[in-house]
């Protein structure tokens, strides 16, 4: 992989970003793509996130790359929220973006990193290899619109098997480069334990599996020593975990202040109390995580208290 020429779309966005910073640190020879250039080498100088290319969308299709990951998205749950159909053009847009790609490389390997919501309403349970993808079709909500973009961009991906293009469903992220503007669960955390104010949540235990750019890298990488194919995989680590074991563990390590009570739901997606995936279909080709979902999130969590971080 260090030798391969590496394009990560999307890069400022929090996987994205964390995804260039740990290629950055194997050493591979990645260029950054952003709809805003300036804006992105301003964002990387914040975080401390240094890059030798961060390039606009209009160069990417003309260069030549051995590894493409398309990490776009259309931000925080806030903005999901706020703007609900604007998944559709982005994902679709972006999509275009690497079929036109592909067409002119088609020896590229694409990794896309697409959701677990992708099983709509089936997401409120542990996701089991044949789980199908659940919708009340005459009765979409808004929060439906962000999983039926995933599944339509999948679905997109798989009518095209010649075309090496590997989507990666993750179902919870945790980086040391959270922006605390940020709506998402651990990124509330961590600007409770910053400031050192008191996180409130619900009295309700919630069950969630957090990934790294790491293991997204270590998943890529091991994908990249196998034949070329077209195919989806869920994102899983050793063993997920619960919300207040969470919560207890930064609390003796970090000294996180949480209680609980009654709040509205800010998730654009639904509640899910139980949102990740038993699937074993990476175990079975020979993959096997690092870490458990809490020592990634002690990783992490221990990293973004030392690290540059952009404030409000």
């Amino acid at each position: 992989m260090k030798e391969a020429r590496t394009a990560i779309l999307g890069a400022t966005g929090l996987i994205g970003r964390s995804l260039t910073n740990e290629a950055r640190q194997r050493g591979y020879d990645v260029t950054a793509f952003s709809r805003d250039p300036v804006k992105a080498r301003e964002q990387f100088v914040l975080f401390g996130i240094e890059l030798d290319a961060v390039l606009g969308y209009e160069d990417f299709v003309d260069d030549s790359f051995d590894v493409v990951v398309n990490a776009t998205g259309v931000g925080s749950p806030r903005e999901i929220n706020k703007e609900p159909t604007k998944v559709f053009a982005v994902t679709e847009s972006m999509d275009d973006l690497l079929f036109s790609y592909l067409h002119k490389h088609p020896e590229c390997r694409a990794f896309n990193l697409s959701s677990g919501s992708v099983y709509g309403r089936s997401a409120v349970r542990p996701i089991q290899s044949g789980t199908p993808a659940t919708f009340e079709v005459s009765h979409l909500r808004p929060g439906d619109f962000y999983s039926l973009a995933k599944l339509y961009s999948e679905a997109k991906h798989r009518s095209v098997p010649e075309r090496h293009i590997v989507d990666l469903r993750v179902f919870a992220f945790v980086s040391r480069f959270l922006d605390l503007e940020e709506s998402f669960f651990i990124a509330e955390v961590a600007k409770c334990l910053k400031e050192g104010t008191v996180f409130k949540t619900k009295p309700e235990d919630m069950m969630r599996d957090y990934a790294t750019a790491e293991d997204l890298w270590d998943i890529i990488g091991f994908l990249m020593t196998l034949p070329p194919q077209n195919a989806a995989f869920d994102v899983g680590s050793a063993r997920p975990v619960g919300k207040f074991e969470l919560l207890k563990l930064l609390s003796q390590k970090f000294g996180l202040q949480y209680e609980t009570g009654q709040l509205e739901s800010s998730s654009p997606t639904g509640e899910k109390n139980a949102y990740y995936s038993e699937s074993e279909a990476l175990t079975a080709l020979g993959y096997t995580p690092r870490r458990t979902a809490l020592q990634n999130i002690e990783k992490e969590i221990a990293a973004f208290s030392q690290g540059v971080r952009l404030e409000p």
